[in-house]
């Protein structure tokens, strides 16, 4: 589950009729709630669903990019990526449909789409997902790296789709700085690897924020509480 700073849960309990009864007996039970996969959003930079083209688009001639200045877009390979609707994504939390990043084959191995001007400054737990599709096979990956000044590049770890066709959000891991001018490069190259790119998405998140909570934490059925998360 993902909640935002501040944001507020009601877990409501319905117990078994035995536990609370009238007149009251000495019946029991003890109650316990798990918080899987805990993800609290501490601030966004990026948010990009690619917008939806009229037509196939390559990326350096494409304007309708849902962010605005000073984010910028671009692609640098021999054949640029190109922005389209089909096979839009799909089957993920988030997933925005309508335009995609194509990554594909024709006139060139190498495809490219670089964001910039992203800023992170503060940032102290970046996460960067995204949606992911691998539409014809091959061996080389699909790579992403981020860079301080758009010259120097370190490349982050990234899960590569387990089956073809298939959209997947996906997290890549390692180190992502904290800097007023973040840019990330998604690439391949490949004769036969082919991708699409859609929901990029980097924000500053916690995983270990603590829950507080407000109200009774003893009551019959019809009962509630409300847990309150923190900042982290």
């Amino acid at each position: 589950a993902t909640l935002v700073n501040g944001d507020v849960v009601t877990v409501v309990v319905t117990p078994s009729p035995d536990i609370c009864v009238s007149p009251a007996t000495a019946t029991s039970a003890n109650l316990t709630i798990s918080v899987n996969s805990f993800r609290l959003v501490l601030a966004t930079a990026l948010t990009e669903n690619m917008g939806t083209p009229g037509v196939t688009t390559v990326v350096n001639s494409y304007t309708g990019w849902q962010s605005t200045p000073p984010l910028t877009f671009s692609s640098t390979s021999t054949a640029q990526s190109d922005v389209r609707t089909s096979a839009s994504s799909t089957g993920y939390l988030g997933a925005s449909g309508g335009g995609n990043v194509f990554f594909g084959t024709a006139s060139g191995a190498d495809r490219n789409l670089i964001i910039a001007g992203i800023n992170t400054t503060g940032f102290v737990s970046p996460q960067l997902q995204f949606g992911l599709d691998k539409v014809a096979s091959g061996s080389e990956p699909f790579v992403v790296e981020v860079s301080s000044d758009g010259v120097d590049w370190t490349a982050l770890t990234v899960p590569q789709p387990a089956a073809l066709n298939t959209w997947t959000l996906t997290t890549a891991s390692g180190t992502i700085p904290s800097t007023p001018n973040l840019s990330i490069r998604f690439s391949k190259n490949s004769t036969t690897a082919q991708y699409r790119l859609d929901d990029v998405k980097l924000s500053d998140v916690s995983t270990s924020a603590s829950i507080g909570v407000s109200g009774p934490t003893t009551f019959c059925a019809g009962g509630s509480l409300t847990l309150t998360a923190s900042a982290g």
